[in-house]
């Protein structure tokens, strides 16, 4: 199960638990209310039918509550009489000890008009047996702004009955038969997918799981969710079957082993082999203490079984046929064994094997390999698949034209030098623009290319929409001087007003053949996101004639340029980059403390409030974030002081303090690294050039996310740094 799975299964025991125990009820808002009715009208449901319930809020106070979409439901459906929850014996299999996962959820305001949320009752409670039920729901979701804070206003809707009948094994045929037509249908919608993927989760027959193993081969297509695929089959009542269906998919020629369908096999073996999980009787730490480590060496188990699982998928990949045969291969070029430590060991599949493999995969699934498991993949005979790919005249995924231009190049120098150079004259437009970075096109060993100086000069004079932005900075990577005037004549027409990447690519080319021109423009169009202008103006020995002029534009009256030239400072500056800083926001507490009860924020902020808060954003964390220096808790606790506002509490988040949490992320050819919320670098050397301002003694805290080879690379490029520096 994936850690949202996971995530999920937490809340939906959370859920079960208090609707069968007593919870304190607040008292309900006389203007606010719940209305729980069955999404249309119907009251007679089959056993494993969804049942879909509308949760309709209203108030007659406008613009009093805000109504969330939070991650996970805060809704508790109460079911009288009681009944199990459907995850129930996913709690069973592996509790969920942890859960993660990114989510972003949504609220807005209450107004005239009722608001409808939707929820399916068979995710919370399993009706599995007939009856008649009566469903009430108390719902969290609405929040009641009290002054500067938010406290959740507590809803108890009406109760609606429905009447449970047995599914007799005609209705499970006739439904089973629906789902499986819209899943065949080539004209079906992703929104009609998913429905028929859930119908078959909660229909819980014979032929509704062995139409969610089939599902496995296709899981990750548009509207085939796999988090439903392996909840049904989990939940399932009859787990025998479960296992007898997908032990004979493994053999089976059009069934893929994907990485899904080895999770939930190893979960059914586990649970025939050890039965269920069930919850400890012994009250007290020492019954919790024994059913958590039960459940840590349940953990173990099921990973053994996988890494057995992955090793016999790789043995059966000649089974397997066309499509079934590309997934498991992706399946099997995804793993990395439990004991194999930093790096993931030789697959034994030829590279022929695995290039015919890939070009039968989707575009994006072909781009995720590339960029994450490249290290296994790399082969001769990758060549002609990536060849392949760069064939097409348009890509579907916007990244993948980037990485496999990028991996030719690593793979054969001499076929990938031809592929850029080709790529560079006639690029191509994926999604409606040209894909290919600059960091790919960039890779060259040439320091000009003076054969495509009129191509590059003319592209750039027409403007051409689709690859203006990628000319600008092709000149500022290749371009010769010969046309230096083609370029200033289009960059004088909008000097300081293009956009980032167009002014960085510019004056990177301006630094390179007019250095005075350049040194001119960076000082009156400071902004940090010109990384690869000031970061050769900085190699070239320039900043020393630069900063002068980015100082005098902190200390201006125009506060967004103060802003800009904040950043520029604490990013390439020096000690005294670092005292103006100081001194700037010194000026500002002077000027500003008899006003600090303004900074608390609220509405109806003047123009000149909001930007003398921006102000002081910008100088407080260019302080504290900066590459070229680092603060002691003296100087923290002084700016704190100097802070007024909500600043004090965003300066007092920014205290580092042993261990440091260092987080690295790999992706697409880039390298990004943050030291908690104090400091940020997209490079190596400047990493460890920062790791050497922390005291000796400091520890470090290393979390990574990227191919692993590569990571295992960089981790110990740090670790070597920070022994260096007595870290």
């Amino acid at each position: 199960m994936s850690r949202v799975g996971l995530a999920r299964c937490v809340f939906a025991i959370l859920a079960l638990a208090l609707a069968v125990c007593p919870v304190a009820r607040g008292q309900q808002p006389a203007d606010a209310t719940l209305t729980l009715s069955v999404a249309g009208g119907q009251t007679q449901f089959h056993v494993g039918e969804i049942i879909p319930l509308e949760l309709s809020f209203s108030t007659s106070a406008v613009r009093t509550y805000w109504l969330t979409n939070p991650c996970f439901t805060p809704d508790v459906f109460r079911v009288s009489p009681p009944a199990n929850g459907p995850l129930h014996r996913l709690n069973e299999v592996l509790p969920a000890l942890g859960y993660g996962g990114d989510c972003i959820g949504s609220q807005s305001y209450l107004g005239n008009e009722p608001q409808v949320v939707g929820e399916d009752l068979n995710d919370w409670v399993a009706l599995s047996k007939p009856g008649q039920y009566s469903v009430r729901v108390t719902s969290h979701r609405l929040q009641h702004q009290l002054g500067t804070k938010e406290e959740s206003v507590e809803l108890r809707s009406n109760a609606v009955d429905v009447q449970i009948v047995e599914a007799d094994p005609g209705w499970q045929a006739g439904a089973l038969a629906s789902a499986t037509d819209v899943l065949s249908d080539p004209n079906s919608t992703d929104t009609q997918k998913r429905s028929a993927v859930r119908a078959l989760r909660f229909l819980d027959s014979p032929g509704s799981v062995s139409e969610l193993v089939r599902l496995f081969s296709i899981s990750g297509e548009p509207g085939i969710d796999s988090t439903d695929i392996t909840d049904g089959l989990l939940a399932s009542s009859d787990p025998r079957l479960v296992l007898q269906d997908l032990e004979a998919g493994l053999t089976a020629p059009d069934t893929a082993i994907t990485g899904p369908y080895i999770q939930v096999l190893a979960r059914a073996r586990l649970l025939a082999q050890d039965g269920p999980l069930l919850p400890d009787t012994a009250e007290g730490t020492n019954g919790q203490n024994a059913w958590v480590a039960r459940a840590e060496r349940r953990w173990k188990r099921v990973r053994e079984i996988e890494d057995s699982l992955y090793s016999q998928a790789t043995r059966l990949v000649p089974l397997k046929a066309g499509f079934a045969q590309a997934e498991t291969v992706r399946a099997v070029v995804g793993w990395t064994p439990t004991d194999s430590g930093e790096s993931a060991p030789p697959l034994g599949l030829s590279g022929d094997a695995i290039g015919q493999a890939f070009l039968r995969l989707p575009a994006r699934e072909e781009a995720g390999l590339l960029e994450y498991h490249w290290d296994r993949m790399r082969a001769p005979e990758m060549v002609w698949a990536l060849e392949g790919v760069l064939g097409h005249r348009q890509l579907p995924d916007p990244q993948l034209r980037d990485i496999a231009l990028r991996r030719l190049y690593e793979l054969d120098p001499e076929d990938g030098a031809a592929a850029i150079m080709s790529e560079i004259q006639w690029p191509h437009v994926d999604a409606g623009g040209s894909t290919v970075s600059i960091q790919t096109l960039g890779l060259l060993p040439d320091k000009t290319l003076p054969q495509l100086d009129t191509l590059l000069a003319n592209r750039l004079v027409a403007k051409d929409d689709g690859t203006f932005f990628l000319d600008a900075q092709l000149i500022g990577r290749y371009a010769a001087k010969a046309v230096l005037p083609q370029v200033k004549a289009v960059y004088e027409r909008a000097a300081g007003k293009w956009a980032c990447s167009i002014e960085d690519g510019l004056l990177t080319y301006f630094l390179r053949t007019d250095p005075d021109f350049a040194v001119e423009r960076l000082q009156l169009d400071a902004d940090p996101c010109m990384s690869d202008a000031f970061q050769l103006a900085v190699r070239m020995g320039l900043w020393p004639r630069i900063e002068p002029g980015i100082m005098a534009k902190l200390n201006g009256t125009n506060s967004w340029v103060s802003q800009q030239a904040a950043g520029v400072l604490s990013t390439f500056g020096d000690a005294k980059a670092e005292e103006a800083l100081w001194e700037r926001l010194r000026e500002f507490h002077r000027q500003w403390a008899k006003a600090a009860g303004d900074f608390e924020g609220g509405p109806g902020e003047s123009l000149e409030l909001s930007d003398a808060e921006g102000l002081q954003t910008a100088l407080t964390f260019g302080i504290t974030h900066a590459q070229g220096w680092l603060l002691d808790d003296s100087q923290m606790a002084q700016l704190e002081n100097l802070a007024i506002g909500q600043s004090k509490s965003a300066v007092a988040s920014w205290r580092w303090k042993s261990p440091l949490n260092l987080q690295v992320s790999l992706g697409g050819g880039r390298f990004n690294a943050s030291i908690g919320a104090i400091y940020a670098a997209t490079d190596l050397s400047l990493l460890c050039a920062k790791l050497a301002q922390f005291p000796p003694g400091t520890s470090i805290q290393v979390t990574g996310s990227g191919p692993p080879d590569q990571l295992a690379r960089i981790i110990r490029t740090v670790e070597q740094a920070a022994e260096r520096d007595g870290l």
